[in-house]
């Protein structure tokens, strides 16, 4: 998968309220049969890899510097699955941004709480360092993309893909080392 990648298929999110943040889960079923089929939506890109069109794409074909903007229909829900993002160039306004990455271990799925954790304690080291000041002292939150056990199963799904996001939103260019 490389670096920071969600490619190779399609995932659902699953969002968990943590604090303010919220977690994303991915997997699901009909639609991971058009994901290997290759139907499932791609960004638009240039040569360096940096998102030129906005549109809804396939989840996992995010990477670490993907602007992008999370709607499910029930923000305030512990749990929502989601089998696209909604995507745009970073110099159009939006309110969330792909800020880093890392593999759940293991050969066999770890439970939902695991990866949860997991993913909870990864990213919120990982956001000081992004956006320049503590997580407790931000008024940015974070969210993150991680595999259920379908996708695990069926996609060989690994990745946690971490997501600083502005409450406030408009957010125009990146939230790297926007110390707020």
């Amino acid at each position: 998968m490389g670096t920071a990648r969600l490619v190779g298929g399609l995932r659902t999110v699953t969002a968990v309220t943590v604090g303010a943040s919220v977690a994303l889960a991915l997997g699901g079923c009909s639609v991971i049969g058009d994901a290997l089929a290759g139907d499932a939506a791609q960004p638009v890109r240039d040569a360096s890899g940096v998102i030129t069109e906005e549109g809804d794409v396939d989840a996992m074909a995010l990477r670490i510097g993907d602007c992008l903007t999370l709607d499910w229909e029930d923000p305030d829900a512990e749990t929502v699955e989601v089998w696209t993002v909604h995507v745009t160039p970073c110099k159009a306004a939006h309110e969330s941004e792909a800020y880093a990455a890392t593999s759940v271990a293991g050969d066999s799925y770890p439970g939902e709480d695991a990866v949860l954790d997991q993913s909870e304690d990864f990213c919120m080291s990982e956001f000081a360092s992004f956006v320049g000041m503590e997580w407790e002292s931000s008024e940015l939150d974070f969210t993150y993309l991680y595999p259920t056990v379908e996708s695990w199963k069926q996609l060989d799904d690994r990745e946690i893909l971490c997501i600083a996001n502005d409450p406030a939103g408009g957010v125009v260019g990146s939230l790297a080392q926007a110390q707020r």
